[in-house]
Formats: structure tokens, C-alpha cells, sequence
């Protein structure tokens, strides 16, 4: 990498602080049908962990409560 690039370089995106910022920027910037697009995205990973979940056998979060349950098997 040469000095002219790293000079260009924001460093202040490479900390987890300024990272989430940027994160938040990114997201607001978007039209507001696209963060219906990802919300509804994000809602199917859900569900996909879930059923990955429910597959093994594993313990999953209440979403009630948000709380670990032992007993509680995703659905």
C-alpha cells in the first residue's frame, strides 16, 4: 500500500464505534421500501436459525421474554 493510499484511508471506520456508525449511516441513507426489503430479509434468517435450531434439538430464545429457555423448543 502506498502513503498517498493509506493517507485516504478513514481509520476512524476501524473501530467497532465507528464501524456501527457507519452501519447506521448506510441504513438511513436507504429508500424506505429497501429497509422494508432487508427488514423482511433479516425477519427470514430468523426463521431459517430457528428451524436449524429446531432440527438439532437445541434450546432456543423466548421471544416473549427474550430469555434462554432450556425447555423451550424453537417453533
Amino acid at each position: 500500500m502506498t502513503a498517498q493510499e493509506e493517507s485516504e484511508i478513514d481509520w476512524s471506520l476501524t473501530t467497532w464505534k465507528g464501524s456501527r456508525l457507519q452501519q447506521h449511516r448506510e441504513f438511513l441513507a436507504l429508500p424506505f421500501r429497501r429497509k422494508l426489503e432487508v427488514i423482511e430479509e433479516l425477519d427470514d434468517l430468523g426463521r431459517r436459525f430457528q428451524e436449524w435450531r429446531k432440527s438439532r434439538g437445541l434450546p432456543c430464545i423466548d421471544p416473549a421474554t427474550g430469555e434462554l429457555e432450556e425447555s423451550v423448543k424453537c417453533v
